[in-house]
């Protein structure tokens, strides 16, 4: 065999062995837990720090929940890509705009069953998108009473809920987790109506390891 052909033979197997390590990557793609591709689930933390308060908005009232922690009824992670928990239970929450409204439930505000798809995006974010498991579409309901409030009665917010940790392709005990949901996207939506919805927050394992997803 000549050089040139020999140069040429080694150039196209290393490419591709380039090839097959790139669709190897991404068939492991998936939970990292401290260097440990995740099979099976792994529990989080049923509380949750946050980072930045909740704030939920439509029809032009606004209910701030406050609470220092997000609560979560059975949260864990699931081989490859995916993550659920019973319940998302936010806190300490109130009325700030939108007439002498309060909550008819109390201070906490909790979401149905729910179920998130985890994606890469770009070298060190992951994004992911929370939707409902009861096939309703209803996120969370919302009750407010009073004499002067301008939504009264039983409110439903419907649609998915996205989501973005900036670093989460870095292993870290605490991964921030931030939602903005906009009002003019109507990926949230109140009687037809888009909803805002936005916060971030500080999630990590039951466990004191690192995780990340790869």
């Amino acid at each position: 065999m000549s050089r040139v052909k020999l140069v040429f033979a080694v150039f196209v197997a290393a490419l591709s062995g380039s090839v097959m390590t790139s669709d190897s990557a991404i068939a492991a793609e998936g939970w990292l837990i401290k260097g440990t591709l995740l099979s099976g689930i792994a529990k989080l933390a049923n509380t949750t720090f946050v980072d930045e308060v909740s704030e939920l908005t439509f029809s032009g009232t606004t209910i701030r929940c406050k609470g220092t922690t997000l609560e979560a009824v059975g949260p864990q992670l699931e081989s490859p890509n995916m993550a659920s928990a019973a319940s998302l239970i936010f806190k300490e929450c109130e009325v700030t705009s939108g007439g002498a409204c309060k909550l008819t439930s109390g201070a906490s505000i909790g979401t149905v069953p729910i179920l998130t798809e985890v994606t890469l995006d770009g070298q060190l974010a992951v994004r992911g998108v929370i939707k409902t498991q009861n096939g309703s579409n209803t996120f969370a309901t919302v009750f407010l009473e009073g004499e002067n409030c301008a939504v009264q009665g039983r409110q439903a917010i419907t649609g998915d809920v996205s989501w973005l940790a900036p670093t989460g392709q870095d292993e870290r005990t605490l991964q921030l987790l931030g939602v903005n949901i906009t009002e003019a996207s109507k990926l949230l939506k109140e009687g037809g109506l888009g909803a805002s919805l936005k916060g971030s927050y500080l999630g990590k394992l039951a466990s004191p390891l690192p995780w990340s997803f790869m």
